[in-house]
């Protein structure tokens, strides 16, 4: 993954026109609630990311995200062994507009408790910025 984001403090509503992240704010209201409440059901978690108010402006936004695997010898550093990209919609070389594209990706994160959690990692991955 680069070191810095390619595009800096896109709006949040250009996500939705440009990206098409339509789901952004709730996946991210999920996110958020599920880091600060691990144990909540998916139904708990679906109530209380609803009562989540974001104060989220814009983000920067990465459009290649590569995964290398963790090699402690050094042999295998350049291996890409997966990837994640993102292109926001624009025109072709006939004036034609190409709708946005991503991958999405699951991240698997762990709690206090060691029980293993299920993020989806949408096409987006962000700072956020006030």
């Amino acid at each position: 993954m680069s070191k810095h984001p390619l595009v800096q403090r896109v709006p949040v509503e250009e996500l939705v026109d440009q990206y098409g992240a339509t789901f952004f704010l709730p996946a991210l209201a999920r996110f958020v609630t599920c880091m600060i409440n691990p144990d909540l059901t998916a139904m708990q978690l679906e109530c209380a990311s609803a009562q989540i108010i974001l104060l989220v402006h814009s983000v920067s936004v990465y459009h290649k995200i590569q995964y290398n695997p963790v090699d402690t010898t050094q042999q295998n550093a350049n291996i890409t062994v997966d990837s994640i990209h993102v292109q926001p919609k624009c025109k072709d070389s006939h004036g034609r507009e190409v709708p946005a594209h991503f991958d999405t990706g699951l991240v698997y994160t762990h709690n206090e408790a060691g029980r293993k959690i299920d993020h989806m990692l949408f096409q987006i991955i962000s700072h956020y910025h006030d």
